[in-house]
């Protein structure tokens, strides 16, 4: 696991991923729990998401048009009613990812479980990979939650410097 998720995990104490583009999809390749989420919210179910309904979809299609085409070709199931499947919604979540700068879901996935997102660039400025934070809702909201936001964007910068640099040697 690249250090500053490790730091990132040290720091909020919630689930931290690396998720990477998969056809629509995201794919996590790294996941460091913190034992925080049900049984059922951390097993091989979750490794292989939808695009559309995760964070980590979100802000990789937000940053790549192509990633964008994939995710919203896919068909979308709503797995709570908070799941946003409209084209058109969904396309006005990934318009403000892009402004924002990371992407956060609401119970979209599984009832009582939330996550944010931020992306991580390579020497090119291309978006690669998805660094997220999952956890319960309540634990990732108010005060707390900004906290966890400040600390999910810095890592992320600090990922993409990591990749910057891997890309330039």
């Amino acid at each position: 696991m690249p250090p500053a998720m490790m730091a990132l995990h040290d720091s909020v104490q919630e689930t931290v991923q690396l998720g990477l583009p998969a056809g629509g999809q995201v794919v996590y390749v790294e996941r460091f729990d913190a034992g925080s989420l049900p049984c059922e919210a951390s097993g091989e179910w979750m490794r292989k998401v939808s695009g559309f309904a995760s964070s980590s979809g979100r802000v990789l299609a937000a940053f790549d048009p192509e990633i964008a085409e994939a995710t919203l070709a896919l068909p979308r199931i709503r797995y709570t009613a908070r799941t946003i499947t409209d084209t058109v919604r969904l396309q006005q979540v990934l318009a403000r990812a892009r402004a924002d700068g990371w992407v956060w879901t609401s119970e979209e996935r599984a009832v009582g479980l939330s996550s944010m997102s931020a992306p991580v660039f390579d020497a090119h400025g291309q978006v690669v990979a998805a660094v997220s934070i999952v956890g319960r809702t309540r634990s990732l909201t108010g005060t707390r939650g900004e906290f966890i936001l400040r600390n999910l964007v810095v890592s992320a910068k600090r990922i993409t410097q990591d990749f910057t640099a891997f890309g330039e040697g």
